[in-house]
């Protein structure tokens, strides 16, 4: 039995570390840092290296994962991220969009595969695919007004198609019969039919460059080329139905499929896209706006190649381009649900939208013309030496922010009180001085309305505005358009104060008025057009 006051070994064991020096190392197959003694253990050589494995011993075993605990974990995390990736792409447009299609073309291939659905469309096992071809053409990807214009065209091109093979096979069964010049009738099918035919139909695709006429043609093409050249009646001077009624079984099998994928299968409506376009496309107004109104206070037009503004110009126009095709679609949507008042606002509002991007272009114009005046102004002024001048050439005055609670007539002086203008830059500054707040007050409010367009709920989506936003405008307007003719006064009133000797100094001093002028005049445009985007929402005529 051991003594008491002998010491165990734990004990023993701690006071040796405390002694001795313990050394600090690294693994070399984990870059951890280790304090304590170093084994060299021989024995423990399962990765087959020829020397020992070293290790610490530090009283401590450190929770490590296992290899497979760890090849688990990475197979979760990858597994996870593929289905947040999945679910992402799936509840996209572009996503559900291949879904469909690939469901529709599944569905498409039965009428080859399925003995029952081959059996009713008739002989000809070679031309089954064209059902399968025809959820193609006619994808279900695409809103519910488009696939209702897409029938139409499907019906008006069978029923072409339809024509040209009768006719074909009676012109070819009267050669036969009657002149007994079967040769000569296939050369009359090859002539008027085969070549008129077709040639009418490229012509009606050329013409209307239209996608959905596109596949309307393709279609008249396949069901004519398929009765003309493969079934052999034409060339035998037979007058069959047969063929006929064959292709209108596969026509409207796939059809039928494309038409009811589309409307049951993440259905797309054309009046919810037009309203997002609306929405994206008065957002990127706004943010143009903003932005090309700074540029033209600071006098400088390089906010207008920066990110910001670009990014806001290509929703712009990406908005722009596709806003006219879904009002098209969305026409069949409402004239089929009796909506029709509802369209008729929807295309004032789309006009009047597509006027206010033409101002926003218009303002463009204007700031970088007024940038580039100031640039050569100053240019022209620095090189000639011909006057001292109270602050540097090129740097404007900035303007002071605007005050909700200031008015108008804080920022207006008295005439004595404006210094001589010497340069086309202490014009610029005038004129921001006394239009630089109500403008900023005017493109604010403007802010506000184009950001504000609340759509009501389907099937109506009625468009329901602020009560206040009218008035605003109004006042912005109005204050705004007696501190433009305030600061032209200005302008023109303090010009010849200034001493302008040289005809082409006098030159530039008109062009920056004449541009402050203009672009004062362009936003002024702008906000009268935005009072007609009221009026497009409150009394659609019929």
């Amino acid at each position: 039995m051991a003594s008491p006051s002998a010491p165990g070994p734990r004990s023993y064991i701690e006071r040796m570390q405390q002694k001795l020096h313990l050394p600090s190392f690294f693994f070399p197959t984990r870059p951890r840092l280790s304090r304590g003694p170093l084994y060299l253990d021989s024995d423990s050589d399962s990765d087959g290296d020829d020397g020992g494995h070293i290790h610490a011993r530090t009283g401590l075993s450190p929770s490590q994962p296992s290899r497979s605990h760890r090849l688990v974990l990475r197979c979760n995390r990858t597994l996870n991220s593929l289905y947040c990736t999945t679910c992402r792409h799936l509840s996209s447009d572009i996503g559900r969009g291949v879904l469909k299609c690939s469901f529709a073309y599944l569905l498409g291939s039965m009428a080859t595969f399925i003995e029952p659905i081959a059996s009713w469309i008739g002989n000809g096992q070679d031309t089954k695919h064209t059902v399968a071809t025809l959820t193609v053409y006619f994808h279900p990807a695409r809103t519910q007004g488009s696939m209702y214009k897409a029938s139409i065209c499907a019906l008006l091109a069978f029923v072409y198609a339809t024509f040209i093979n009768i006719s074909s096979m009676a012109v070819s069964m009267f050669f036969e019969d009657t002149l007994h010049m079967l040769p000569l009738g296939h050369a009359v099918v090859l002539i008027v039919f085969c070549g008129g035919g077709l040639g009418f139909v490229g012509w009606v695709k050329q013409r209307l460059a239209d996608p959905l006429v596109n596949t309307a043609c393709s279609l008249a093409s396949l069901a004519m080329i398929t009765v003309l050249t493969k079934e052999g009646d034409v060339q035998q001077g037979e007058l069959s139905f047969e063929p006929i009624v064959r292709v209108l079984k596969m026509l409207f099998l796939g059809v039928t499929v494309t038409v009811v994928v589309c409307l049951t299968v993440f259905p797309q409506s054309a009046r919810l896209k037009l309203r997002e376009s609306t929405i994206a496309l008065t957002g990127s107004l706004s943010d143009m706006l903003s932005i090309i109104t700074e540029g033209f206070l600071m006098g400088n037009s390089d906010s207008l190649e920066k990110k910001d503004f670009l990014s806001a110009s290509q929703r712009n126009k990406k908005a722009y381009h596709q806003i006219d095709q879904i009002l098209k679609e969305a026409k069949l949507e409402h004239y089929l649900t009796g909506t029709e008042r509802q369209y008729r606002l929807e295309k004032n509002l789309v006009r009047c939208v597509q006027d206010l991007v033409q101002s926003v272009g218009g303002l463009r114009s204007a700031a970088i013309l007024q940038s580039d005046l100031l640039k050569q102004a100053s240019a022209a002024a620095t090189s000639d030496h011909e006057r001292p001048l109270d602050h540097p050439q090129g740097v404007l005055r900035p303007v002071e922010p605007i005050d909700a609670g200031s008015s108008l007539g804080a920022s207006s002086h008295v005439e004595n009180d404006v210094p001589p203008l010497q340069t086309p830059e202490d014009i610029f500054n005038l004129f921001i001085e006394h239009l630089g707040p109500a403008m900023k007050s005017l493109v604010q409010t403007f802010r506000e309305i184009l950001s504000d367009l609340p759509f009501g709920p389907p099937p109506d989506y009625n468009v329901v505005f602020q009560p206040g936003f009218h008035a605003r405008l109004d006042n912005a307007l109005r204050m705004f358009r007696r501190s433009r003719s305030e600061a032209l006064r200005m302008i023109y009133s303090h010009k010849e104060i200034g001493a302008a000797r040289c005809t082409e100094l006098e030159a530039d001093y008109e062009e920056v008025a004449a541009s402050c002028g203009h672009f004062s005049f362009s936003l002024q445009e702008f906000g009268e057009q935005l009072r007609g985007f009221f009026g497009a929402f409150g009394s659609p005529t019929g």
